[in-house]
């Protein structure tokens, strides 16, 4: 895994050269060390909630994918997604966004890789909060850029605080965009209102796209608390989510973009792109996009409901 295996690193080289050669990081020779003394070993950056005794009902699920394979029975691709299950995003995501403006992925970390190449430049980079899930420098790099960090400082009452000067102080003149992740990973803190359009007028003024990852916005017990930049007026604000911590079906690989922003121009040109490179794979399983619809409906989200109680339990 990459947050447990370190690799040799040989700058301008191949990615070939560089992830050729797996090392063991002290990290992971703890843990083997630890499993093979039969000790015992807390994992506290693991997301999976399934690990975590987070388990969506399974007659629920059979009923749901029952009536999904009737429908994908015949393969009709759609490079953003079947219009059923981007309507049922669009729904979800609630405001003035409309199908249009939703492109499905096979879960968000293929979301962030589209969002980082489609946005790459030479020598580019992408501002990233520190502390951070360890899989940003990976995905960055596969799209040819690299990772600047601004730094959440611990606040009170367990609010980690996002310096909106210190966040402007790492951009550079090859800066492409700014990733917000909240509720964050591994700190759990949200992002509030007035940071966040703190940060959408740096936006503004370097015009850089926003990224915001909000896939553990369920998690928490009341989601209004969860403001989005789009809210800011930023150029570009591209909102992540999906199915792997809302409803804990991380092996059903769906997630989704819903792209939004001031600069309409540019919102057009990036959906364009964005349903290009799509187009290029066709990713995201067909049965899954059936089922989104029914995923995403009231019956579900009892379980969410659900989910989120047992978070809020388990966190007092």
């Amino acid at each position: 895994m990459p947050q447990i295996v370190s690799r040799v690193v040989r700058h301008g080289g191949s990615l070939l050269e560089e992830w050729g050669e797996p090392q063991i990081s002290p990290l992971a020779a703890l843990i083997g060390e630890r499993k093979s003394r039969g000790l015992p070993v807390f994992d506290f950056i693991g997301a999976n909630p399934q690990e975590h005794g987070f388990e969506f009902p399974l007659h629920h699920l059979r009923v749901i994918f029952d009536a999904a394979l009737q429908q994908a029975r015949y393969y009709r691709p759609d490079p953003r997604g079947q219009l059923s299950a981007r309507e049922a995003v669009a729904h979800y995501h609630g405001g003035a966004v409309s199908a249009d403006q939703v492109l499905l992925t096979p879960g968000t970390s293929m979301a962030y890789w589209y969002c980082f190449r489609l946005l790459a430049v030479a020598n580019g980079n992408i501002l990233c909060p520190r502390p951070t899930y360890p899989l940003f420098d990976d995905l960055a790099r596969l799209a040819g850029m690299e990772v600047r960090s601004y730094h959440l400082e611990p606040g009170p009452a367990g609010h980690w605080i996002l310096d909106p000067e210190e966040l402007e102080f790492q951009i550079t003149k090859h800066t492409r965009a700014i990733v917000i992740v909240s509720p964050h990973n591994p700190t759990g803190s949200v992002a509030n209102a007035q940071e966040l359009e703190a940060v959408c007028r740096i936006a503004r003024r370097h015009r850089l796209a926003i990224i915001f990852d909000e896939v553990f916005r369920e998690t928490l017990h009341t989601v209004s608390r969860v403001p989005r930049p789009s809210e800011f007026g930023p150029p570009l604000a591209i909102t992540l989510n999906g199915l792997s911590k809302m409803l804990s079906l991380p092996g059903m690989k769906a997630g989704w973009c819903v792209i939004e922003g001031e600069d309409k121009d540019l919102v057009r040109r990036f959906l364009a792109a964005l349903e290009y490179a799509s187009d290029t794979f066709l990713p995201v399983n067909e049965v899954v996009q059936f089922a989104l619809p029914l995923l995403l409906a009231p019956d579900s989200f009892a379980v969410v409901r659900d989910f989120a109680e047992l978070y809020h339990t388990r966190m007092r």
